[in-house]
């Protein structure tokens, strides 16, 4: 997939290199002949496997720039306009049109493009916008292009931080930007773009109008997730944000947008904070068992995406969660995607090891390994888990309850004599749950299912939920 990546740069350079000296055959309306492996390229970009393959999204929106770099408009204009008219998303719920514009925030899908590689896409972008039969599409797009190239003339420090030299580039691109969203202001319900950059054309706006904007863009559209995250990211400490006021916009969320609604949105602004470089002070304020149902739903409703799975298993290891981590680890597998963790790998790997250092040896550990290593305790592994399940499972509902939202999962040990009655337990990683759960399941030494033979030693997951 590396290579299929590499591939696309190399043929993106080459475009910007040399398309004025016809490395594409060119139409009188301005539609290009692809030669096979381009076009290859771009099949294979726009019909990847979002489920499974975390170079997916970046492999998509290679194929929208190199459509670009083509001048090929009549086929991003046919793109938008079916995801657009059809809602069409990815697994995990991300829609495609927020991909296809969020193509253009990036002149060549690296960080640190120059300005030679940014106004060489700006100009295209207007070239689209001449051409078009309906200039809506390249109209959002160049203004959401100069949205990014305002922050980066700007930089990603303080306020304060912020040179006069840089505040000008930022604030005369960003009014390029307004001037274009305001030509297809009569047409900012058709499109969930137009209200998407104009609030981050608003970043310096008043608090109250910020907000007044939030709530049209809502009522336009309130499964749209970039409004969410926008506005959340108005919140941060660089833009005067106070403490807690991003938690406190993601609970206000929660409760508002419904059962299934509300608890997505809530995963996704916590996503968008922890794993994208949020204040860190942020992350303990988030609800983990919030997170997690939000999660859970998106899944339910929008199906897994690899991207999703990873930004989990990141959450789980900031939160300090070895059970999550183990299950969402266990399903990435090898599909790690840099945006979940930061764009670092290094992330990634302290996961893996913060997560084997719960594997330590000795009794219990290496007995239980000893028994999984068995056809007969892979069997009585699910036996046992059931039994555990059926026997606790409102116990472990009143804990919850009462521990609040110290709601991470552990792993309980327990030894057994021949009949199945309980001889020794322990919590394993101990947290609040934990505690309840021995405190007060384990006073009588309860019996479950016979093992296999006495001194048998058995490892039970008890998630948070």
């Amino acid at each position: 997939m590396q290579s299929s990546r590499v591939l696309v740069s190399l043929l993106i350079i080459v475009v910007v290199c040399f398309s004025a000296g016809g490395m594409f055959l060119v139409h009188s309306h301005n539609a290009p002949v692809q030669n096979a492996a381009t076009a290859e390229i771009i099949k294979t970009g726009l019909e990847g496997d979002h489920a499974t393959d975390p170079q997916a999204y970046r492999n998509y929106q290679d194929a929208i720039r190199l459509l670009l770099a083509q001048q090929n408009y009549e086929e991003l204009d046919r793109l938008a306009n079916s995801a657009r008219a059809n809602k069409e998303r990815f697994p995990g719920g991300g829609r495609k049109l927020t991909a296809i514009y969020t193509s253009f925030e990036d002149p060549d899908g690296a960080d640190n493009a120059s300005d030679a590689a940014w106004t060489e896409m700006l100009n295209r972008l207007e070239r689209w916008k001449k051409l078009s039969a309906n200039p809506l599409t390249p109209t959002l797009a160049l203004a959401g292009a100069y949205n990014t190239y305002a922050f980066v003339g700007r930089g990603d420090g303080y306020a304060n931080t912020v040179t006069a030299a840089q505040w000008d580039l930022y604030h005369d691109r960003l009014a390029k930007a307004q001037a274009l969203l305001e030509e297809v202001a009569d047409q900012k319900n058709d499109d969930p773009m137009w209200y998407d950059a104009m609030l981050t054309a608003a970043t310096e706006a008043d608090p109250v109008d910020q907000r007044a904007l939030f709530e049209a863009a809502i009522a336009y559209d309130p499964t749209y997730r970039r409004y969410y995250r926008k506005f959340a990211s108005s919140l941060r400490p660089e833009w005067n944000g106070k403490p807690g006021d991003i938690v406190r916009f993601a609970n206000e969320m929660y409760e508002r947008l419904g059962p299934i609604n509300g608890p997505i949105e809530y995963f996704d602004i916590a996503a968008f904070i922890i794993c994208n470089c949020g204040p860190q002070s942020e992350i303990k304020r988030f609800s983990l068992t919030r997170i997690k149902q939000g999660y859970a739903l998106s899944v339910l409703n929008y199906g897994e995406s690899t991207t999703q799975l990873n930004q989990m298993a990141f959450i789980a290891w900031q939160k300090e969660d070895p059970v999550a981590l183990d299950d969402a680890l266990a399903r990435i597998g090898y599909n790690w995607d840099p945006s979940g963790w930061t764009d670092d790998r290094k992330n990634f790997e302290s996961a893996q090891a913060w997560l084997a250092s719960f594997r330590i040896g000795g009794e219990p550990f290496d007995a239980v390994d000893e028994e999984m290593k068995t056809q007969e305790g892979q069997n009585y592994a699910k036996l046992i888990q059931a039994d555990f399940d059926r026997k606790y499972s409102k116990l472990l509902d009143d804990c919850r309850k009462d521990v609040g939202d110290d709601l991470r999962g552990f792993y309980f040990y327990f030894k057994q004599d021949g009949t199945g009655k309980l001889s020794t337990a322990m919590g394993y990683p101990m947290n609040a749950m934990g505690a309840c759960f021995h405190k007060n399941a384990l006073q009588d030494k309860p019996t479950f299912i016979a093992p296999p033979h006495a001194g048998y030693w058995n490892k039970i997951v008890v998630r948070d939920h």
